[in-house]
C-alpha cells in the first residue's frame, strides 16, 4: 500500500487552490501529484532555501544554464543547487512533503547521484538541505534487514544507518564496515569528512572478510585516507575477541590500490609439543612492478621460532621465479632437563625459468632445494613434502649456442648440481661443471679455391670436446662450510678430446677405408704416490699426497672397411618380375696402446 502525508482534498478545495496558484505552480503541482501516484520514479530536482512552493522547480531535459533555454524561462543561478541530476526509485512507494521539501522512499529504495549510490529499505531525502538519511527495518523474526548499502566512487559501506550530504560530501555512518585495500575496517561510528578521509570511532582493522572477524587490530580511533594509508592510535591485536600481549603505540597500514607494502596478519593455533603460536605473520614489500618480498615469521610460546624471506619476480616473455631462505630454531623440552634439544636448520629454495622465446640461442634454468638434514624429519612444523623426502637433488644450468670463427656451430654448458641423502646426511656437490663442444667438423687444410686435384689432406677433419668438474663429497652436511675439514675432499679435473677423421680412400676398387684417430688429455690437481717401507714387522705401504697439477694422455686409432654387394633375382612368371637387394658389410679394427706398460710411466711396482 502506498503511503502519503498529504491532506485529503475535496473537489471545491482543489478548484479554490487552482484559482490562487500561478501558472508555474500549476505545472509543478501537476508533476508532483503524478510522481506521488507512481511506485517507481526517476526524477531531477533543484532545492532552494525558500519554503514556499513557488521557489521549487523541477528540471526538464535541458540543463539549467543551457544557452538554448528561452530567457523568459531561465531561473536565477542557485549556488546551493546540485550540479547533476539525482535519480531515485522505490519498490514499494514514494511520498512527498511539499511544505518541508522532503521525499520518503519505502521498500528497497535506491538513490543515485554522480558517483554515489545508496540502497536501503527506508530512505529520506531532504531537498532543502541536500541530505540523505537511510536505515533498515526489523522483520517479523525481529531480524534487522534492508541495511543501507552506500557506494561512494568505489568505496563501499555496509551499515545500520547513514546520513549523507550531497553538496559537502560529508556523512555519518553508524555500525559500519568498509573495505580498505586488501583489508576491512569496522567502526561503531564513521564520519566521512570529504571524498578521501574517514574518521572512525571504536575501529577494527582486519584482513578477515567476516562481519565478526576471527582476528583484528583494535583501536579507539582510526583515520582512513583513501588510496594512501590507515592510521591508528594505540592498538591491540585480538584473536577471536581475546586480547593478546601484542600492543602497538600506533599503527600505520598502507591502503593503496595495486601493489603496496603492508603487514601480513598471522594465523594462530596450538601445537602439543611447542605451545601456542602465531604463524606466517610479517611484512610484505612491493619492490616494483616485477618483484616483491615477503618477510615472514613463526613464534611459539615454548621458545621455538622461524624466520623466512620469500622473493618472487616475473618479467613477461623473459623469465619468472622465486627465491626463499628460512632459518628455524626448534626447542624441545626444558633447558633444565637432560632431554632438552635446540635443533637449528637452514633451508634454501630457488626456482628460475626462462621463456624459450626470450633468447633462442641461450637458456638459464635453476631448481635448487638444499637444507639441513634435520629439516626433513617428521615433526610438527615440517610440511608434507619435507618429511616424505629422502633424496634431494638440485641443479643450475646455463647453455649457449654460438658460431666459432664465424663458421663452426659450437656450444657451451655451465652447471652446478648437488645430491643429498637426508637419512645418512651425505652430500655430493659439483660446482662448477663446464662442457664445451664444437658440433661441426673443422677442415683446417681445406683450400678456399680448389686448384687441380686439390690437397690430399683437405678432407682431414677435426672436432673438439672439453669437460671440467669440481666435486666435493661429504658424509656430514653440517660440516659443508668447514674449510679445514673439506679442503682435502675437493676433487677437480679437466679433460679434453680431439677426434680426427682422416681422408677416406678406396682399395681394390670395391673396398672403402675410413681411418679415425682420437686423442685426449686429462689434467688433475692431486695425485697419490705409493711405496713400500721396510720395518721390523716386514714392511708396509706408505701413501703420499701431492697437491700439484699433473696430466696423462690417452688415445686410440681405428679403421673401418665397408663395401656394397648387389644382387638380383628374376622371376620367370607371376606379377613380381625381380627382387633386387643390397648388402653393406662393415669391418672395424681398433688399436689402443697398453698404457699399463712400464715405458709409459703411468704404472710402477714396489
Amino acid at each position: 500500500m502506498k503511503r502519503s502525508i498529504l491532506p485529503k482534498l475535496g473537489k471545491n478545495t482543489i478548484i479554490t487552490l487552482l484559482l490562487k496558484l500561478t501558472f508555474t505552480d500549476l505545472i509543478i503541482g501537476f508533476l508532483l501529484i503524478n510522481l506521488s501516484i507512481s511506485s517507481s520514479v526517476l526524477a531531477n530536482f533543484v532545492p532552494s532555501d525558500a519554503d514556499s512552493l513557488k521557489n521549487i522547480a523541477v528540471k526538464d531535459s535541458l540543463p539549467a544554464n543551457d544557452s538554448s533555454t528561452p530567457k523568459s524561462t531561465k531561473m536565477k543561478k542557485n549556488n546551493k543547487a546540485l550540479e547533476a541530476k539525482v535519480e531515485y526509485a522505490s519498490k514499494d512507494s514514494i511520498t512527498f512533503d511539499v511544505k518541508n521539501q522532503k521525499m520518503y522512499l519505502f521498500g528497497e529504495g535506491e538513490v543515485k547521484y554522480e558517483g554515489t549510490n545508496l540502497k536501503a529499505d527506508y530512505i529520506e531525502i531532504n531537498l532543502k538541505k541536500n541530505e540523505l538519511f537511510a536505515k533498515g527495518k526489523l522483520d517479523s523474526a525481529n531480524k534487522y534487514v534492508g541495511r543501507p548499502y552506500f557506494d561512494d566512487n568505489g568505496q563501499n559501506f555496509d551499515s545500520d544507518s547513514i546520513k549523507y550530504n550531497f553538496k559537502s560530501k560529508k556523512g555519518k555512518i553508524n555500525k559500519a564496515k568498509t573495505q580498505a585495500g586488501d583489508g576491512y575496517v569496522h567502526g561503531s561510528t564513521i564520519k566521512k569528512i570529504d571524498e578521501d578521509v574517514l574518521y572512525i570511532k571504536d575501529g577494527k582493522y582486519t584482513t578477515c572478510s567476516h562481519d565478526d572477524p576471527h582476528f583484528h587490530i583494535e583501536a579507539k580511533k582510526l583515520k582512513v585516507i583513501k588510496n594512501k594509508a590507515i592510521v591508528t592510535g594505540p592498538a591491540n591485536l585480538k584473536l577471536a575477541q581475546i586480547p593478546t600481549p601484542l600492543l602497538l603505540p600506533f599503527g600505520y597500514f598502507p591502503n593503496k590500490k595495486g601493489r603496496a607494502s603492508g603487514i601480513i596478519m598471522p594465523t594462530y593455533g596450538e601445537s602439543p609439543g611447542l605451545g601456542f603460536f602465531l604463524s606466517q605473520g610479517g611484512y610484505y614489500i612491493g619492490l616494483n612492478d616485477y618483484m616483491d618480498l615477503s618477510i615472514l615469521g613463526d613464534i611459539y610460546s615454548r621458545g621455538s621460532w622461524e624466520l623466512k624471506a620469500l622473493n618472487r619476480y616475473k618479467a613477461r616473455y623473459r623469465y619468472n621465479g622465486s627465491f626463499s631462505v628460512s632459518y628455524r630454531s626448534q626447542k624441545r623440552s626444558q633447558r633444565e632437563f637432560s632431554d632438552f634439544q635446540d635443533n637449528r636448520s637452514l633451508k634454501v629454495i630457488w626456482n628460475h625459468k626462462q621463456d624459450p622465446k626470450a633468447k633462442p640461442n641461450s637458456n638459464f634454468s635453476a631448481k635448487v632445494n638444499v637444507g639441513s638434514s634435520n629439516r626433513y624429519t617428521n615433526d610438527i612444523t615440517s610440511t608434507q613434502d619435507e618429511f616424505l623426502t629422502n633424496n634431494i637433488n638440485s641443479n643450475i644450468t646455463y647453455n649457449r649456442q654460438f658460431m666459432l670463427f664465424g663458421k663452426l656451430r659450437s656450444g657451451l654448458t655451465l652447471g652446478a648440481n648437488s645430491s643429498q641423502v637426508t637419512q645418512t646426511k651425505s652430500l655430493d656437490v659439483t660446482l662448477p661443471s663446464a662442457v664445451f663442444t664444437i658440433n661441426d667438423r673443422w677442415y683446417p687444410f681445406k683450400q678456399k679455391t680448389k686448384v687441380g686435384k686439390g690437397n690430399p689432406f683437405e678432407k682431414l677433419a677435426f672436432s673438439y670436446n672439453a669437460n671440467f668438474k669440481n666435486n666435493l663429497n661429504t658424509t656430514d652436511d653440517s660440516l659443508l662450510f668447514d674449510w679445514e675439514v673439506q679442503k682435502s675432499r675437493i676433487q677437480n679435473g679437466f679433460k679434453h678430446t680431439a677426434p680426427v677423421v682422416l681422408p677416406q680412400f678406396k682399395l681394390l676398387k670395391y673396398l672403402n677405408f675410413s681411418p679415425r684417430m682420437s686423442f685426449s688429455q686429462t689434467v688433475y690437481r692431486q695425485n697419490f704416490e705409493q711405496y713400500w717401507v721396510l720395518d721390523s714387522t716386514g714392511g708396509s705401504v706408505k701413501v703420499d699426497t701431492n697437491n700439484q697439477i699433473s696430466s696423462f694422455f690417452d688415445g686410440n686409432a681405428s679403421i673401418g672397411v665397408t663395401s656394397k654387394i648387389y644382387g638380383m633375382y628374376n622371376y620367370k612368371s607371376g606379377p613380381i618380375k625381380a627382387i633386387r637387394h643390397v648388402m653393406t658389410p662393415t669391418v672395424t679394427a681398433t688399436f689402443k696402446p697398453d698404457f699399463s706398460k712400464e715405458k709409459w710411466g703411468y704404472y710402477d711396482s714396489y
